[in-house]
């Protein structure tokens, strides 16, 4: 089992290399003090990658300008969402962590050729430390399809740890490895939700992901994934607005996942993704459009 060290070494945390200036003297702290290796492979040492099937637009002034406004006077730090539209019949059902087996690489296929033979829409928040440079080509597939199906990917920090332990330096550099990554896959990539690993999220955290443009999402039906009573879990309790938590490498959450979807339906009910499944006042003003 590769230990916590070793495979920050191996991921080769980011941190400063897509910082500005600014935010770099904010967050940077010698090697001997944070315990990570800032040193990432030569960039010719990157595999080469197809084009994303998504392209991902640099945001405009006047969207930038808005989103930079809306975090200053607290809209997203404020917003956090547990739950969807209860005004509607919807549930939005979302799927979190990786695993980038053989197994995950099935539950993933399992999970999205339901949504798709269905024609529904989920969340996926991923943790962006399994993209490593020995593992990129088998994830880029899975990273690609998600969005090219119409699917939310959001942002489930870098390791599978809470982060309200972290002082903010690391909680930054977490970021812009995760997102560094990302857009390995996803050039441009812009997330605009994130869940914090564990739910473990607070004032502090909720202010510091705003700053990229992020809002937390958490949950209020849990499905627990690794028991034969998943299915029951979701549909005979998740209710209109209701946001599932499930995990895409739990095996009844993967396996079940066309039978949930097909029982949600059944009831009479939408299953979207948090782009449109929330309530309005937990969006961004309409000016500010998707950025």
């Amino acid at each position: 089992m590769t230990s916590r060290r070793s495979f920050l070494k191996t991921i080769g945390l980011l941190g400063l290399a897509a910082c500005t200036p600014q935010t770099r003297s904010n967050i940077a702290k010698p090697e001997a003090e944070s315990g990570l290796r800032l040193h990432l492979p030569p960039a010719t040492a990157r595999p080469t990658l197809p084009p994303s099937p998504t392209p991902f637009p640099s945001a405009t002034p006047t969207a930038t300008a808005c989103v930079a406004r809306l975090r200053g006077n607290g809209f997203l730090p404020a917003h956090q969402v547990r739950r969807g539209n209860a005004d509607r019949r919807v549930i939005l059902m979302t799927y979190d962590d990786f695993d980038n087996g053989e197994q995950g690489k099935k539950n993933f296929d399992q999970i999205l050729s339901a949504y798709r033979d269905l024609k529904c829409k989920t969340t996926f928040f991923l943790p962006g430390g399994y993209i490593r440079e020995d593992t990129i080509l088998e994830i880029a597939p899975i990273v690609e399809r998600i969005v090219s199906e119409g699917h939310t990917l959001g942002c489930h920090g870098l390791l599978h740890e809470p982060m309200t332990a972290y002082p903010d330096w690391k909680v930054h550099r977490s970021i812009e490895v995760w997102l560094e990554q990302i857009r390995t896959i996803l050039p441009g990539f812009r997330p605009r939700w994130f869940r914090a690993p564990y739910g473990d999220v607070d004032d502090r955290l909720r202010l510091i992901f705003a700053g990229y443009g992020m809002q937390s999402v958490l949950w209020s039906v849990v499905s627990n994934g690794m028991v034969p009573e998943t299915y029951a879990k979701v549909v005979d309790v998740a209710r209109s607005g209701d946001i599932v938590l499930s995990h895409s490498q739990r095996p009844y959450d993967a396996r079940l996942a066309r039978a949930i979807l097909a029982g949600l339906l059944a009831k009479g009910v939408t299953v979207e993704s948090v782009e449109t499944g929330l309530a309005a006042d937990d969006y961004l003003p309409d000016e500010c459009g998707k950025s």
